[in-house]
């Protein structure tokens, strides 16, 4: 396979996810449950690793929807504006990428969930009208076929 013809592969699982999400969250009826079905897309088709998309209410960060976090999990897993790599991209209105999840302090795995697969991290903040309402976070696993660039990217559309 050459390289053009993989980044065309890429480009077609991005349309994809962005396709499958659209329509998933368009048909809600519980838009958790959507949300928690969109992010199970991001996990299948591009191998992204305990995503989460937290919501930012007084100056905490909670989980609204998540895949593969138990209701313990979701319960303790909870950021201040400012801490760690989630907080961190609420509180600058930037993505953060931890690229070595074993090594970066930024990266605080309050959820107490990484698998051997897990190499890095990104949380993309979720901006409306210039006002931060939530992050959406990922692991990367050694599966991940795109780069930080290609996944900021993608993330950013989705959680807009």
């Amino acid at each position: 396979m050459s390289i053009d013809s993989c980044a065309e592969c890429i480009r077609g699982e991005e349309l994809d996810v962005l396709y499958q999400t659209a329509l998933l969250i368009s048909n809600h009826q519980n838009l958790e449950k959507s949300l928690e079905k969109s992010l199970i897309v991001l996990k299948k088709i591009l191998h992204l690793d305990n995503c989460a998309i937290f919501t930012l209410e007084e100056e905490i960060l909670t989980i609204f929807a998540s895949f593969n976090y138990n209701k313990q999990q979701k319960f303790i897993t909870k950021y201040k504006l400012g801490e760690g790599a989630t907080g961190l991209a609420a509180k600058t209105k930037e993505p953060i990428v931890v690229e070595n999840v074993h090594n970066d302090m930024l990266f605080l795995n309050k959820s107490g969930h990484r698998s051997k697969n897990t190499i890095s991290y990104i949380a993309v903040p979720m901006i409306i009208e210039d006002t931060v309402v939530g992050v959406v976070g990922v692991n990367i696993t050694r599966f991940t076929e795109m780069d930080f660039e290609e996944t900021i990217r993608i993330l950013t559309i989705v959680s807009s």
